[in-house]
């Protein structure tokens, strides 16, 4: 069974494979050079919901860490000039940076792209990204309602509150990375994209594949516990059950009517099929 598909724009973050065709392209050439590497790409957003953003003019830096473990955005005060860095790691391995890591670390650029933009139209002071107000009011942030207390976006947790109001936050304590703030749109975008992947995957290997319901139903069950979408809808779940934890039930709902519209309702494919025979291929070169 061969699922034909279109590519989502707009919700949870979501970013066309357009934008960042060709940094897939060299992440793939890097991966297989196995070479440390660096390259700056001119970023278009235009037919996206983020086109408002290209005056801009955004550049995103892509470096190649063979030996990293992970993908991350390393923020930068470049951010004020449109310009962002991330780096790939490549021993996250080729599944994890195509499914969805890429998109990931491109979605914590526009969270900054986004505070740049409120700040060139005066809605805020010009300030440095390490300002706590810079991190306080970047895009692509869930509602107040859901917002942990007591921890701040970038995720540290409060230490004190003085007398004259202001908080400080203790930057020897930050939580894990799926409770951070920050993360949370870009983590629902990685676990869509997970499952994306992973049904995709599974449905064309099967000759009568369980339906998307079912198959959302056994992941949230506790099947394929390796999956990234596995992990991260457990934690969320495991922290909503903690006692008291409104803002955490109020998320882990929202994740899930995020999941099952774009997930379920939604149509996708065609990028996976190409980015599931490209991870084959790799698997088939390394272990015959």
């Amino acid at each position: 069974m061969i699922i034909k598909v279109t590519q989502l724009i707009a919700e949870a973050m979501q970013i066309p494979r357009s934008v960042f065709k060709e940094i897939e392209a060299f992440v793939i050439g890097a991966y297989y050079s196995r070479s440390e590497d660096i390259k700056d790409f001119d970023i278009d957003f235009t037919g996206t919901r983020w086109d408002f953003l290209n005056y801009l003019n955004p550049v995103l830096n892509v470096m190649i860490a063979p030996n990293a473990k992970k993908c991350e955005y390393l923020p930068s005060d470049t951010i004020m000039q449109g310009e962002g860095t991330i780096r790939i790691g490549l021993k996250t391995g080729l599944t994890e940076i195509l499914s969805h890591g890429i998109e990931h670390e491109i979605a914590h650029f526009i969270q900054e792209l986004i505070m740049v933009h409120k700040i060139n139209k005066g809605k805020f002071p010009k300030i440095s990204h390490m300002n706590p107000h810079f991190s306080k009011n970047i895009g692509g942030l869930t509602s107040k309602k859901m917002l942990p207390k007591g921890i701040s976006i970038p995720g540290y947790r409060k230490r004190e509150k003085t007398r004259d109001g202001k908080i400080i936050w203790n930057k020897r304590e930050r939580v894990e990375h799926s409770a951070r703030p920050v993360e949370y749109q870009p983590n629902l975008l990685s676990t869509i994209r997970d499952l994306q992947y992973q049904y995709v995957q599974y449905a064309n290997k099967s000759k009568k594949p369980m339906s998307k319901k079912q198959f959302l139903l056994a992941i949230l069950k506790g099947a394929f516990p390796e999956t990234t979408s596995s992990s991260v809808l457990k934690k969320i779940k495991d922290r909503s059950n903690l006692r008291g934890n409104v803002e955490g039930k109020k998320y882990y709902n929202y994740v899930l009517n995020n999941i099952y519209k774009l997930f379920i309702d939604g149509d996708y494919g065609d990028d996976f099929t190409y980015k599931i025979d490209v991870i084959q291929n790799d698997i088939k070169k390394r272990f015959g």
